[in-house]
């Protein structure tokens, strides 16, 4: 027989103005969608089924009401207070302040392959506690992402004082202003600024309308990138800037992104945010390690190796 076990709670967000009842659109939205990302990414990777359930607002007040279901057709009554408990942590998860003592990326990693495949069993055996449940949250790096989105779209608007959170009728944690910056990540430490950095075009991109990322070479290294400088773009496009083989570099301001697949450290992305200057090293080769399998050429992508 299939049965649900829910848990109510409610998001309330405190104005400066005491006689204010309304909030920005684009706050509230955001803030709603942040925590249905984190929901569903708790579930998409422990496999158990939390859904998020919105009720109908009281009118003139500015308060969302919500309950986490769990759904299970092979629902047993002894596990309903472990259901609770787990609800209620990754609430409680939400609203608080990040860890202080972060784990590096290896130990972060190591904990959670062993939470992705011992979580779920644990539950279904009745065995699984709200640390083991707080441990994963912690670490997730998608998870403190969403989080962060939440808080942060709270204190774009300057109206909102502090947010009451409550569980059924009782209040768990009053969030005051000052207090919303611990719950953000700083992007600062999760991205890399290379000032100065030296990369070699392999690969530009010519056209205004192309969505293509541009290819090079840093440190020996061959990577793709967005460039963001649209002055620099704008002397491609026009043909004052010139790529007649892969000797032409630019030192430019390149931003490292952190990516992250299952938890494990993937791939970074870059972005060159803002091109210095350019210029031509003809001393300088690359070596190319061609694939086997012939790929289909980009359009508005100029290859300097074809």
């Amino acid at each position: 027989m299939s049965e649900e076990i829910s848990q109510s709670f409610s998001f309330r967000y405190i104005f400066e103005d005491e006689k204010q009842h309304e909030i920005s659109a684009e706050t509230l939205l955001t803030a709603e969608l942040s925590l249905l990302d984190y929901i569903h990414r708790f579930s998409k990777k422990t496999g158990i089924q939390v859904g998020l359930v919105y009720k109908t607002r009281e009118p003139g007040s500015v308060q969302d009401y919500f309950d986490l279901v769990w759904s299970n057709p092979l629902f047993q009554a002894s596990a309903a207070f472990i259901i609770k408990d787990v609800l209620t942590a990754i609430i409680k998860k939400f609203i608080s302040p990040n860890p202080k003592n972060k784990l590096s990326d290896e130990e972060s990693t190591k904990l959670n392959i062993a939470n992705y495949i011992d979580l779920k069993s644990k539950f279904e055996a009745g065995k699984l506690t709200a640390e083991e449940v707080n441990a994963f949250l912690d670490n997730d790096s998608k998870l403190k992402k969403y989080k962060s989105i939440f808080w942060k779209s709270v204190k774009d608007d300057s109206q909102i004082k502090k947010v009451e959170i409550k569980r059924d009728t009782n209040v768990i944690q009053l969030v005051q202003r000052p207090d919303f910056d611990s719950r953000i990540i700083d992007e600062k430490q999760e991205n890399e600024i290379i000032h100065n950095a030296k990369v070699f075009i392999t690969s530009p991109v010519l056209t205004k309308e192309s969505n293509e990322m541009w290819s090079g070479e840093y440190e020996n290294q061959l990577i793709k990138f967005y460039v963001k400088d649209n002055d620099f773009k704008n002397k491609v496009f026009s043909g004052e800037i010139v790529f007649k083989g892969a000797t032409i570099f630019i030192d430019c301001e390149l931003k490292k992104i952190k990516q992250f697949e299952d938890n494990r450290e993937a791939k970074p992305k870059y972005q060159v945010d803002e091109v210095n200057s350019w210029g031509d090293d003809p001393n300088h080769t690359i070596k190319i390690e061609h694939s086997t399998k012939k790929e289909n050429s980009n359009a508005g992508q100029l290859n300097l190796f074809e």
